[in-house]
């Protein structure tokens, strides 16, 4: 059995919040994982001249690593043992790292692998050791890297290619900033998004030419900041099944709400042709969103609308992957915003409805069984999600 120690360089650095949460924090999380492999007897967070973790902090650690106890301590007055697993704790490990080095220690092997593992593991003489201006420096700006990549990480492999190149990196901008807010959490952002379908549907419906535009942009914007609830669900470990659930149902409620509301714009200005060839493609939409959901509610699980796209996803083609992308949130968000601003809101809502039609009659047969029945399961789709 082994005492697994995290060293810090300073207070504050334990204290950092690394994407959304405190070093130390992640630190007990890992170490937790890193505990069920049933070789380790005691963690231990140590600082030079020891350190009081912040209230969040503390909070955190009991939310993440609920199953062992952390015991914080000065490792200035900390004995060097051969027990001991020494790590940098400005590197963050992760639980399989924590415990490939803990598995080479017992089979006495020479300590081999990533040179970021062998980089993680500290002489004991470093408990005896202060660290300078420089180091401590130095340890930071280790540890906001390790933050970033954190954020980095919280892509979906899913995203539509809209949102990979250009939504994606704007909403990490948001989540970046938010991340910095102790105690920030996915709802803020989901209801962010909501308030700004709000906004979008007064535009639509109230504001006519000008509203029109701005009802687009905001739509636009809307499907960006969709993305933030995401990252910082993941970069905190806050994914949960009711927060996909209200995810799906306020994307799906502003992506109806957009529809509609253009269709008013238009039918309000003149356009009955377009609007009703509109209303025909929002009746198709609608219909379809109401025979996914009710499919995810029968799955039990998670409450998403993407179960033909999962299924789609499962037999991989050209064709199949163009399909997908074109009828993404992402994708009709950026293409419609720009025909609006263009002036071809008429020309873009007959494209809708065509599309719709055809995205339609996939979800019928997907769901019909006459494809083989999808290979996911709801709880996947929620990973996806969140």
């Amino acid at each position: 059995m082994y005492r697994l120690l995290f060293l810090f360089s300073s207070p504050q650095a334990a204290n950092y919040l690394a994407a959304g949460i405190p070093a130390a924090a992640r630190a007990a999380l890992e170490a937790e994982r890193a505990a069920k492999s049933g070789n380790i007897s005691r963690v231990i967070i140590a600082v030079p001249h020891g350190w009081t973790p912040s209230r969040f902090c503390m909070a955190e650690m009991v939310r993440l690593a609920p199953n062992i106890t952390i015991d914080v301590a000065d490792s200035c007055a900390l004995a060097s043992t051969s027990d001991a697993v020494i790590l940098k704790g400005e590197s963050l490990p992760d639980g399989a790292q924590i415990t490939a080095i803990i598995a080479s220690r017992e089979n006495d092997a020479q300590r081999s692998g990533a040179a970021t593992t062998a980089q993680m593991i500290q002489p004991a003489s470093a408990l005896d050791t202060e660290f300078d201006v420089e180091a401590r420096a130095s340890a930071m700006k280790q540890l906001k890297r390790r933050g970033e990549a954190i954020i980095m990480a919280t892509a979906k492999p899913g995203d539509g290619i809209v949102s990979r190149y250009i939504n994606r990196p704007i909403s990490r901008l948001f989540s970046r900033a938010l991340l910095q807010i102790e105690g920030v959490k996915p709802i803020y952002a989901t209801i962010a998004a909501i308030i700004i379908g709000i906004m979008m549907a007064a535009c639509l419906f109230l504001g006519g030419p000008e509203g029109l535009i701005a009802g687009a942009v905001l739509f636009q914007f809307a499907s960006i900041i969709d993305g933030v609830d995401g990252e910082i669900a993941r970069a905190t470990h806050r994914s949960t099944l009711s927060g996909a659930k209200l995810d799906s149902i306020s994307d799906a409620a502003t992506n109806l709400a957009f529809i509609a509301g253009v269709i008013a714009n238009l039918w309000q200005r003149g356009d009955q042709f377009s609007a009703a060839i509109g209303l025909l493609g929002l009746g198709c939409l609608a219909f379809g969103m109401i025979l996914l959901g009710n499919r995810a509610r029968s799955n039990g699980g998670a409450f998403t609308f993407d179960a033909v796209k999962n299924k789609l996803r499962s037999n991989p083609s050209s064709f199949l992957q163009i399909l997908i992308w074109i009828t993404m949130r992402d994708f009709y968000a950026a293409v419609g915003a720009l025909a609006i601003i263009a002036n071809f809101a008429g020309t873009a809502l007959l494209i809708f409805s065509f599309i719709t039609i055809g995205w339609l009659s996939v979800v019928i047969l997907v769901l019909s069984g006459l494809p083989q029945a999808m290979g996911q399961t709801a709880s996947a789709a929620a990973k996806d999600k969140n």
